[in-house]
């Protein structure tokens, strides 16, 4: 898969393992995300930084569309020795109450594949994610751009 191609190889992964990712639990989009990271991988990255990293984080943002709490996966593409990145995020906003404020901000990074079970249980036994887990999302955003 080339990077520039991630969000719609990622919605098709999600379609086909999870169901409608608009509509599939947080708990099976998220796993199916670091599923994605795990068993697609990319192409014409380089090894060495490494080029493919996964970082799982959330917390309440307000990106001037209002104030939402943040279930985010982001997939880490490094292009080059340079430094050039691009991301694939898979993003679940929430309406913010005071228990998801609480929370703060959180984030934790998985640097190769072989790490992707560790992440997964961290995301799992996210209390962010017990919280959000039975709300309804505001939107669900697959994306990829450049950083």
């Amino acid at each position: 898969m080339a990077p520039e191609r991630s969000a719609e190889a990622l919605t098709a992964f999600l379609a086909a393992s999870v169901g409608d990712p608009q509509t599939a639990s947080p708990r099976a989009v998220l796993s199916g995300m670091v599923a994605f990271y795990r068993e697609v991988s990319p192409i014409g990255l380089p090894d060495d930084p490494p080029g493919d990293m996964l970082l799982f984080q959330y917390g309440c943002y307000d990106w001037g569309q209002g104030e939402t709490f943040e279930l985010d996966l982001t997939r880490q593409f490094s292009h080059d020795e340079d430094g050039t990145l691009s991301h694939l995020h898979a993003t679940l906003h929430f309406a913010p109450n005071d228990d998801l404020r609480a929370l703060g901000r959180f984030d934790v990074w998985c640097w190769s594949r072989g790490e992707a079970a560790e992440i997964l249980e961290t995301v799992l036994a996210s209390l962010a994610l017990a919280l959000a887990e039975d709300r309804p999302t505001l939107r669900r955003a697959f994306e990829w751009d450049w950083v």
